[in-house]
């Protein structure tokens, strides 16, 4: 008996995994004749089994369904959250895949998704949507960092990082763009305001010793900038030293 229910168990689970299997092919299929939504109904549909979480096809279906989503337009109002789908989906293909050669097949994928990415959020920087800028800012230089990680792309997008400080900075996110801003000083980017930002913050954190470092850096590469000079007097003039601020 024990025997009888082993082999049916097994049999199950053989069953279960080829209908998954038939659900990413008629996803596939549907894209391929550009019925978008019915290959979303296929691929969600596979996705209610937890077999399909171990596949790299299911995923990079998943991936490929939801970026056609946002590259209809059609679509894209009633599925806001598809660019993001489809990143997670696509980084998760390729860390289940194990194959270098089919790793790099996501580089062009996920590249189109961080031009989209960054080009939705400076949409919407644009329009004072910080909160939601920074989010697909933020989406886009992680996967450039990615694809950088991995030798796919020769260097860090600075603009990217850039965008995603100065997007978090006007939505409150201090703590976490600080980080960002240190990273573009450290890569030399050429920009005050990612000087003049970072004072500003560490002034509303009233780290002295930090603001005036960063004002010093700041104003040796840009010493006629005038919100930094400004930034150096306050500070003289609250280390008391009237003589050097005269």
């Amino acid at each position: 008996m024990k025997k009888l229910v082993l082999i049916f168990t097994v049999c199950l689970s053989i069953q279960t995994i080829y209908a998954q299997k038939g659900k990413i092919t008629d996803a596939q299929l549907s894209l391929q004749d550009n019925k978008i939504m019915d290959a979303k109904k296929s691929i969600d549909a596979a996705f209610l089994d937890t077999n399909a979480l171990r596949m790299v096809k299911a995923w990079s279906t998943k991936g490929e369904v939801y970026k056609a989503i946002y590259e209809s337009k059609v679509f894209y109002a009633t599925n806001p959250n598809c660019l993001f789908e489809s990143k997670d989906a696509y980084l998760k293909a390729l860390e289940l895949e194990v194959n270098p050669k089919k790793q790099k097949e996501y580089s062009t994928p996920l590249t189109n998704l961080y031009g989209y990415l960054f080009n939705e959020g400076f949409e919407r920087f644009n329009n004072k949507k910080f909160e939601d800028a920074y989010k697909h800012f933020q989406a886009s230089t992680s996967i450039n960092q990615l694809l950088f990680s991995k030798g796919f792309v020769s260097s860090i997008d600075t603009n990217a990082i850039y965008a995603t400080a100065i997007a978090g900075a006007n939505c409150g996110k201090n703590d976490e763009v600080i980080p960002m801003f240190e990273k573009l000083i450290a890569l030399k980017f050429d920009n005050p305001s990612v000087y003049e930002t970072l004072a500003q913050i560490y002034e509303i954190q009233k780290n002295k010793e930090a603001l005036s470092k960063v004002v010093s850096k700041g104003l040796e590469l840009y010493p006629n900038n005038k919100n930094l000079q400004i930034y150096e007097l306050n500070t003289t003039l609250d280390g008391g030293d009237v003589q050097q601020a005269i």
